[in-house]
């Protein structure tokens, strides 16, 4: 599913669509797919290294260093 989840992303990405976790599964959604919870996809997204937090979006500078 995480699999299936970066795909998607990929695929909005390369359309010069939004493709963050809201997107990618608000689109898994609309494709009929099995969609994980957002903040799962965020944090699976950040496990596979497709994003990358910044301390700019609120998080904590020790935990981003």
């Amino acid at each position: 599913m995480i699999e299936q989840a970066i795909r998607v992303r990929a695929s909005l990405e390369q359309s010069g669509l939004d493709h963050g976790p809201i997107s990618v599964h608000d689109r898994m959604v609309q494709l009929g797919l099995a969609a994980p919870s957002r903040a799962a996809l965020a944090r699976a997204f950040q496990a596979a290294g497709v994003i990358v937090p910044s301390v700019s979006d609120g998080v904590c500078k020790e935990w981003a260093s």
